[in-house]
């Protein structure tokens, strides 16, 4: 974009070229239109409003304004309460990102074994369109609990699902498998998303819980759980003692838990999470 190259332009101080009004009084004609200047004010104008991933309208005043919120990231909201949450005022488009809680981990039944760990909840990221006033319902999912120790070793909870009603979901990670004997049963399993139709967003399955394990050596090692999304690191490490342990909570969002070792209980999983940002 540059400035005004019109017929009868004049200088408005520096050096800068621009417009003035006609005098007819004076015999001074008025600096002429050119395609060129008002073409540049719209494309620069368009381009910051579809940046932004809005559909240009022409009854709507306010989208330069909109279109610089969303580029520049005004604010971000962390949800971590199911809520009813009311879209702000001037706010025309929210992005999201939620994590469904991750599966807890599995208890060990006695000294000689090691129980899975849970799963990690799914994830989900795109844009909605809103309106102020809106009410968007949230769910967030809460961490599944450890399974408990005892004569079979107990399964550990289930992660709760996170929901924006109506849009999008992630379904949380299964609990790890209780253990009685050398090797326990598959991890807990991942969750799963879901995404209603025409909703701007993609959803990624969560990674399963590891399988917990007693080595020829005596060696005790419970699974670790699912890695929560975008961490490449279990959600917490596989348990590894001959005295029961715990196994470890998960700590980042979605993420699943450790299963117990040597006749301890399971860990918790992570719970789930939703940002907003307008």
């Amino acid at each position: 974009m540059d400035r005004t190259t019109a017929w009868n332009n004049v200088d408005i101080g520096a050096g800068r070229r621009g417009y003035r009004d006609k005098n007819k009084s004076a015999g001074i004609g008025g600096t002429g239109l050119a395609a060129a200047d008002r073409n540049a004010i719209q494309e620069e104008l368009l381009a910051i409003i579809e940046a932004a991933g809005l559909v240009p309208s022409a009854g709507n005043w306010a989208q330069v304004l909109q279109a610089i919120r969303v580029l520049r990231g005004g604010k971000a909201e962390f949800i971590t309460t199911s809520q009813a949450w009311v879209v702000p005022p001037g706010v025309t488009r929210v992005r999201f990102r939620m994590w469904a809680g991750g599966g807890g981990g599995g208890g060990s039944a006695n000294p000689n074994s090691a129980a899975a760990g849970g799963g990690a909840g799914a994830y989900v990221e795109g844009y909605l369109v809103v309106t102020p006033g809106q009410i968007l319902n949230l769910t967030v999912g809460a961490g599944g609990i450890g399974g408990v120790a005892g004569i079979a070793g107990g399964t550990g909870g289930a992660g709760g699902s996170t929901i924006i009603l109506n849009y999008a979901s992630c379904g949380g990670g299964g609990g790890g498998t209780g253990a009685n004997g050398i090797i326990s049963s598959p991890g807990g399993a991942a969750g799963t998303p879901g995404i209603t139709a025409g909703v701007n967003a993609k959803g990624f399955t969560g990674l399963g819980g590891g399988t917990g394990f007693v080595t020829g050596d005596n060696g005790r090692t419970g699974g670790g759980g699912g890695p929560a999304f975008s961490s490449a690191a279990p959600g917490s490490a596989a348990s590894d003692a001959t005295t029961p342990q715990i196994g470890g909570t998960a700590s980042l969002p979605g993420a699943g838990a450790a299963g117990g070792v040597a006749g301890g209980n399971g860990g918790k999983g992570a719970d789930g999470l939703i940002i907003l940002e307008y």
